[in-house]
């Protein structure tokens, strides 16, 4: 159990430095234009999504430690935010998940994730937009649910709807411990879709 407690304070440590980070390389590329404002467009709106989870769970089984492997589906919700300096993206989302899961360890909890994403721009209205990031897992949830955690990867697209409206869609793989049993683990992949408004330049 002490490993446990040890990855997830890993894993609220990194999400913070990921986010600074993102921030400080966006800054840097603002420096690099050069007599242009507002370089920063901040947008907000909402996201869902859903997939499928592969756990490996462990606990003990009557007198004994054991593995078993659990799938299941999952369900999300929130919000989303966006930051987009030229073909730079910074995103943070905070939602709620439903995994229903088999073995009775169906469970609801908090979800967060922050990615980096870059732009190719195919045209005005299209893109293509990769990312990595990192999620975690946190209570409020509705069992005794000791928080998760790890990396995400994206591929996704993103639509432009005029001037102040943007469609994002990813596909989305994920990796990291799951917050139930003793060391237990999951892999999910999914999808996910959001709807933001440009709420002005920064």
């Amino acid at each position: 159990m002490k490993s446990n407690h040890v990855k997830r304070l890993i894993v609220v440590i990194v999400i913070p430095i990921q986010l600074f980070l993102n921030a400080g390389f966006l800054a840097a590329q603002e420096k690099k234009e050069e007599g242009r404002k507002g370089l920063y467009y901040n947008f907000i709106g909402i996201t869902l999504g859903g997939g499928i989870n592969q756990i490996e769970y462990n606990d003990w089984f009557v007198d004994k430690r054991d593995t078993k492997k659990i799938s299941g589906v999952y369900y999300s919700g929130g919000l989303i935010f966006d930051i987009f300096v030229r073909n730079f993206v910074g995103e943070f989302t905070i939602q709620y998940v439903y995994n229903s899961n088999d073995e009775d360890i169906s469970v609801q909890h908090l979800y967060l994730s922050t990615l980096g994403k870059y732009s190719f721009n195919l045209s005005h209205v299209f893109a293509v937009a990769p990312g990595l990031g990192l999620y975690i897992e946190t209570p409020p949830s509705d069992k005794e649910y000791n928080g998760g955690g790890g990396f995400l990867a994206t591929l996704g697209a993103i639509f432009t709807i005029g001037k102040d409206f943007k469609i994002i869609f990813d596909l989305i793989a994920s990796y990291g411990y799951f917050g139930m049993g003793e060391e237990s683990t999951k892999i999910s992949y999914g999808t996910k879709i959001g709807i933001v408004y440009n709420i002005g330049l920064l």
